[in-house]
């Protein structure tokens, strides 16, 4: 899964990046910010997942009215803003 947009909370297009979600044959789930390296994320449950390298960020996943997954938020500890990513197909 490809996402782009990367935005805070408030909706606000401060910069537009790619991001990339993979589900590994081993079935780990892991994340590719662009510059930065390979981020592995354990479930916690209801579509939520913390981010081994960096403990202070959660990745939390919503679906469309498909069923598909449509958008990632990823929740950072204050002050820093939480950003949200949308799945461009």
């Amino acid at each position: 899964m490809s996402t782009v947009a990367a935005q805070p909370q408030k909706r606000r297009l401060l910069s537009t990046i790619t991001l990339t979600v993979t589900l590994l044959e081993d079935g780990t789930l892991t994340l590719l910010f662009p510059g930065r390296p390979l981020y592995h994320l354990e479930p916690q449950g209801s579509l939520r997942y913390a981010v081994r390298e960096l403990p202070e960020f959660v990745a939390a996943f919503d679906r469309d009215s498909a069923g598909a997954i449509s958008q990632m938020d990823v929740l950072q500890r204050p002050p820093q803003p939480n950003f949200s990513a949308i799945r461009v197909r």
